[in-house]
């Protein structure tokens, strides 16, 4: 059973290649490296997983070949507030990830909420506007530590979509707050989009007020939410922080588990759980069923 698992992936891989392939040819751009994704294509119903830090390249093959539910996989590629080591993530790594079939989720971890628990440690975005934005723009662009760089350093062309963290901050939320990390939010949102990446935003939960990146202009393309618990399959609708009818072409993720440990052929990887049903860097994986995963 497990090995017809991994044909079928091999098989869904080479066609998602050419797909890939065409997309490069038909829009004029010419990717990096054959194994780095380029333009982002959308992917429909298939389950992907979050790591702190990415797995090895060999823990990757393994649960390609024994993880059913998992097509996709999010990678935390930067930001001043990125939680975990990074030992494995380079070029070299997303390059080989790729040649097995993985797309991915590229996550970046920006300043947070000025009003965020102390005992995060978090470091906080300006309650000043005009700093609040500055801070933004530095963590979108090309500066040492910009999710363009981060991102370019990976292979992660301009056309591939990031996605933003924001942390809940309802615990001590005051509406000043809340108004600057939406300035915070819609300048990155800005400077990514002006620069010629697709945009993404995760909250953490309810509190990370979602329905406040409906008013952007520019909104977000994607929006990533956690949510628990989960109904049965995953589904990316029926979330309580945000209507259905919000980015509903095939623009949504949902997280649907807090961390766990989950073993494949013997290899074990501390994840949360994800349901796809938007926007990823590499290859489409449509399992024919719209809004739910497997």
């Amino acid at each position: 059973m497990q090995h017809r698992v991994g044909l079928h992936r091999y098989t869904r891989w080479l066609i998602s290649l050419v797909i890939v392939s065409l997309l490069f040819i038909t829009s004029g751009t010419t990717p990096i490296h054959a194994n780095v994704p380029g333009p982002t294509v959308n992917i429909s119903g298939r389950g992907w997983f979050d790591a702190c830090s990415a797995p090895s390249v060999s823990a990757m093959q393994t649960w390609w070949n024994q993880a059913p539910s998992y097509w996709n996989t999010g990678v935390y590629i930067g930001g001043i507030n990125r939680a975990c080591a990074q030992s494995n993530l380079s070029y070299s790594w997303v390059s080989q990830v790729a040649s097995q079939g993985w797309a991915f989720i590229p996550i970046y971890v920006g300043r947070q909420a000025p009003c965020s628990n102390p005992s995060s440690n978090f470091a906080l975005i300006s309650t000043d506007p005009y700093t609040a934005q500055q801070q933004a723009i530095s963590a979108a662009n090309l500066g040492t530590y910009g999710a363009e760089a981060t991102a370019n350093t990976l292979g992660f062309s301009r056309g591939t979509i990031v996605y933003l963290d924001i942390e809940g901050y309802d615990q001590y939320n005051t509406s000043q707050c809340e108004s600057i990390v939406n300035t915070y939010v819609q300048a990155w949102v800005k400077q990514m989009k002006a620069d010629g990446y697709r945009t993404g935003v995760y909250g953490s939960s309810c509190s990370s007020h979602p329905m406040d990146w409906t008013t952007f202009n520019p909104p977000p393309d994607d929006v990533w939410l956690a949510s628990y618990p989960s109904p049965s399959p995953p589904s990316v609708l029926g979330l309580p922080c945000i209507g259905d009818g919000y980015w509903s072409q095939h623009q949504r993720h949902h997280q649907y588990t807090t961390t766990h440990d989950e073993t494949y052929a013997g290899v074990t990887i501390s994840i949360d759980s994800d349901c796809a049903e938007g926007v990823v860097a590499g290859p489409a994986y449509d399992d024919g069923s719209p809004n739910t995963c497997p």
